[in-house]
């Protein structure tokens, strides 16, 4: 019996799909690659499956690890695999989008993945979900944290900004601004559709491109992409993962959870800007032991008992390491709500200090942030003019007794203080504001460290 691993052609209907690719799913699939490669397995010798055309397969008998993410887009649902495939599940994620879950409980797959049991998951919310519908499970985290950790590091590093979202970008502090190369994209985009199998190993080519700058060029990583984050953690380089939400909701960050912290973008004051790459390596022969031994198993090149024995106790290491980063994460977690709350609090009451102070004020920005802080300590204070708005049409209004002007007030007033209370953008406007004072009233002093 032959091996198999997976590629992707993304399939899809265009109508709904817009021909673009991720390279995290490349990624994914290149970890199995090297976990062929150093089993003595070449990849010449590996049939290579289209992860969206699994359950169309008519080839020859394979053995397929099923590593990877595996939902319901574009109306294409893979799980219900042929007879032809085995199935060694290592890593797998069934994502709960898109009745994904639904369709996998209405077709009664968990029926047939039983024969293929204990279920290797890469998170433990795909491992709860499985085991609700009888079948044994694990965590076996995921074979993208088992690439080789680089030689060295690059002399002359670059920090590389990787596809994070644009409300993170924005809060970003200057000095990471400054040396940022933000010229990596995981986006990819398909020249021609049906996506043909040459440009699927295109595809593949362009994600290794991209290994090989991290590995190569890299001294930071910032990202929001969880499929840039462990290959990087894998091959040794700091990363900082800053999620565009509720990370907590996030299953798919299961398996990073304690090895690095996952910050939002409110937290983004506590964020230490110079991580050290954590030392995964014990964790990671964990994972790629149990992988190569489960595949082992299959193909029969080991005794059977032997085998499952072997794979039982890299089970249990991972188990083990799992436990001991959940446990991390969760102090993580407490700490950085601690931190949060004292960074918070330490700025509200310096913003209340500068309130009171006796110099004369202006605040530039009638945010909803700066009107609720006003009620909250009830401030009133006649130092303070009034506020400066851009929107004419909030001109003559109140906040409290405080009224709103235009920044044409600067012609006839020359408040000694502007205090900077955008939150929205704030990074953008307050660079516009701080060059219009600059340039046109340089003696006029600027605060904004609020945020």
């Amino acid at each position: 019996m032959k091996f198999a691993r997976l590629i992707q052609q993304y399939k899809y209907d265009l109508k709904s799909w817009n021909g673009e690719g991720n390279i995290g799913d490349c990624i994914q699939n290149i970890a199995v690659k090297n976990l062929y490669k150093q089993t003595g397995i070449s990849d010449d010798e590996v049939v290579k499956i289209n992860r969206d055309g699994l359950a169309d397969y008519s080839g020859e008998p394979v053995i397929l690890p099923m590593q990877g993410w595996f939902g319901n887009v574009h109306g294409v649902f893979p799980l219900d695999i042929p007879e032809s495939i085995v199935p060694v599940y290592i890593g797998f994620h069934i994502n709960s989008s898109n009745d994904c879950r639904e369709k996998f409980v209405e077709q009664n797959i968990a029926e047939k993945m039983k024969k293929f049991e204990p279920i290797g998951c890469r998170d433990r919310n795909t491992a709860e979900f499985l085991e609700t519908l009888g079948l044994k499970t694990y965590f076996s985290g995921c074979l993208t944290l088992t690439f080789p950790k680089r030689d060295k590091e690059p002399e002359n590093g670059k920090i590389f900004i990787v596809d994070l979202y644009p409300k993170a970008f924005e809060m970003l502090p200057d000095f990471i601004l400054e040396q940022a190369d933000c010229s990596i994209t995981h986006k990819y985009k398909f020249k021609k559709y049906p996506v043909s199998y040459e440009e699927a190993m295109e595809f593949e080519a362009k994600a290794q491109e991209i290994l090989d700058r991290y590995k190569n060029e890299a001294k930071l990583v910032i990202t929001s992409r969880i499929h840039c984050a462990m290959p990087c953690i894998a091959m040794g380089i700091p990363v900082i993962y800053i999620h565009k939400g509720n990370h907590q909701k996030d299953t798919r960050l299961d398996v990073i959870k304690g090895i690095i912290p996952a910050y939002t973008p409110e937290q983004i004051d506590i964020i230490d800007w110079s991580p050290k790459a954590p030392d995964i390596e014990a964790f990671k022969k964990a994972i790629f032991e149990n992988a190569a031994l489960h595949i082992c198993n299959v193909s029969h090149d080991y005794h059977h008992e032997k085998t499952f024995y072997q794979s039982e106790k890299s089970i249990k290491k991972i188990a083990e390491y799992a436990g001991y980063y959940e446990k991390k994460s969760m102090r993580e977690d407490f700490l950085a709500g601690l931190k949060l709350k004292t960074s918070n609090k330490l700025k509200e009451i310096k913003l209340f200090k500068i309130l009171y102070s006796k110099k004369k004020i202006l605040i530039w920005g009638a945010s909803t942030y700066i009107q609720d802080f006003i009620r909250k300590y009830r401030i009133h204070n006649s130092n303070i003019v009034g506020f400066i708005d851009s929107n004419t049409e909030r001109e003559g209004g109140f906040i409290r007794e405080y009224e709103i002007f235009t920044p044409e007030i600067l012609n006839v007033y020359k408040p000694e203080l502007i205090v900077f209370a955008i939150k929205n953008n704030h990074k953008k406007i307050y660079k516009e504001v701080k060059s219009f004072l600059e340039q046109n009233y340089p003696d006029i002093n600027l605060y904004q460290d609020i945020m």
